[in-house]
């Protein structure tokens, strides 16, 4: 290990500066996700002091982290697909939802927004400041991954020591690697993930030329370095045993804060849209993929901050339901299992999508 000292000042003590790093990536926009986050730093404190901790953020710093980390990487760009760049293949990514109705069938449509673009340059940001410090590796990790990923870190660094310079967990298909969690030896950033910077540079490793997933990019960036697949992080016979994180991205939402609608709310399709009457509809369905047979919706539509109407219902496996906006509604917001999941604003055209009717 290394020593610095700090500036002489009162009370201020030489810090260690180690020759391993963990670099936790975070999108706390919730306390719930920064409780979250703050305990996995417990966690890590209590089992082992050989790491410098480093924290990358979109989100400016909670006040709680002022003491749990060596260093703090707050970049206040997040640049969303379909949102912040669009490009010539991006207008095709869209959601969908099909319905029957009688001798028609109505099908809305709307942007699929994308953050791997957004991901991987907050991954870029803390491994290029660790790069600079000259230390030996790096493990990165999301806010939110199961604790025991820490107890597995010796032997994931005996093999960065002996084996090899990258190491990382499957992902639920084969074209992809898990970008959960993933760690390298530190002489391999600058020629990876160094060299991506721009869009361009990162939808150049798309393995079809339409994918942007990270998951697909990421597997291209390193497929020349040498690497070690551990396999999925749980057992193969548990149900998602690919995935590291315990939390969704879309949990939680500030009560008070207006936000684009997004794509993906707890795994539910959501799409407003205004239909041949130009009237303001919210289309939603309940796909297998939730994994949850009975969702209890809550809709509450609010004329600034009145409240003037209310629905609720459940939304079953397979099933479609769709509500009629208020005419003088402009705020709306969407609670899934009495969590609120989404809070966005009824004349943001960005938030509505299109729909298509054919009679059969």
């Amino acid at each position: 290990m290394r020593q610095t000292k700090k500036y002489n000042q009162p009370k201020k003590t030489e810090r260690t500066v180690f020759e391993k790093n963990i670099l936790i990536g975070a999108h706390c926009s919730s306390e719930s996700k920064v409780n979250k986050l703050l305990s996995l730093v417990d966690h890590i404190k209590s089992t082992t002091k050989d790491y410098n901790l480093y924290l990358v953020t979109h989100i400016f710093p909670h006040i709680k982290f002022k003491n749990s980390f060596d260093y703090i990487i707050y970049n206040g760009n997040n640049p969303i697909m379909n949102k912040d760049i669009f490009t010539s293949s991006s207008k095709n990514h869209l959601i969908s939802i099909f319905t029957r109705r009688g001798d028609t069938n109505l099908t809305a449509f709307r942007n699929s927004y994308y953050h791997g673009y957004a991901h991987h340059l907050s991954i870029r940001d803390g491994l290029m400041s660790i790069k600079n410090q000259n230390t030996l590796l790096t493990h990165y990790m999301n806010f939110d991954v199961d604790h025991s990923l820490i107890d597995r870190l010796p032997e994931i660094e005996e093999m960065l020591e002996y084996k090899c310079d990258f190491v990382y967990f499957s992902y639920f298909e084969e074209l992809g690697i898990n970008t959960e969690a993933f760690s390298m030896n530190n002489h391999i950033i600058e020629e990876t993930i160094g060299d991506v910077v721009s869009f361009d540079d990162f939808f150049k490793y798309s393995p079809n030329g339409d994918s942007y997933g990270v998951e697909h990019i990421y597997k291209n960036i390193f497929k020349n370095i040498n690497s070690f697949n551990m396999g999925h992080f749980k057992n193969k016979k548990e149900k998602n045993s690919w995935i590291i994180g315990t939390s969704s991205f879309f949990d939680d939402v500030d009560h008070d804060n207006i936000d684009l609608l997004n794509s993906n709310i707890s795994g539910l399709h959501i799409i407003p849209y205004v239909n041949d009457n130009n009237l303001k509809k919210i289309l939603m369905n309940n796909s297998p993929d939730t994994g949850i047979y009975v969702i209890k919706m809550k809709f509450e539509f609010f004329n600034d901050d009145n409240l003037i109407d209310k629905k609720e219902h459940e939304l079953i496996t397979n099933f479609w339901q769709e509500h009629t906006i208020p005419d003088n509604c402009n705020r709306v917001k969407i609670y899934v299992n009495d969590n609120l999941r989404a809070f966005f604003d009824v004349n943001d055209e960005r938030n509505f999508g299109f729909h298509k009717v054919v009679k059969v």
